[in-house]
């Protein structure tokens, strides 16, 4: 996703229809549904673990909505789980890909290390799921 300003509003209503129509199956079959491995990259797609996450909190707010609401109303959107969680996990800085001896942080050594994941650090999207966790 090269523009994700301007792409944010779609990639939105895409995720809303796409867990609303799973959630009809859920539903029909009375089964609970666990939405997995949903994230977003770092503002501006920045691998750099300093940079901001408006973006991303912004798509979570929305994830974690649809399910509040599901479970408001006592339907079958069961649970979440984000891609990927990274903990403490320290990058060397200007690394993109994973090397022998570097930490595990969430993503497979093949794939690019830590646009996606969420770190410790990353308080404004930890504000998010709390303030949902608590509801």
């Amino acid at each position: 996703m090269k523009d994700i300003p301007g792409s944010l509003d779609s990639v939105i209503a895409k995720t809303i229809r796409y867990l609303n129509q799973h959630e009809a199956v859920a539903d029909e079959l009375n089964k609970p549904l666990v939405i997995e491995e949903f994230g977003l990259p770092r503002d501006e797609q920045s691998f750099d673990i300093n940079s901001p996450t408006k973006y991303r909190d912004i798509y979570y707010s929305k994830i974690l909505s649809e399910w509040l609401n599901s479970k408001k109303s006592n339907g079958n959107f069961a649970g979440l789980n984000f891609w990927a969680f990274g903990g403490i996990g320290k990058t060397t800085k200007g690394q993109t890909w994973w090397k022998e001896g570097d930490p595990y942080i969430g993503d497979p050594p093949m794939e690019e290390q830590r646009l996606n994941t969420v770190f410790i650090s990353d308080k404004s999207t930890w504000n998010v799921i709390d303030s949902f966790s608590k509801r």
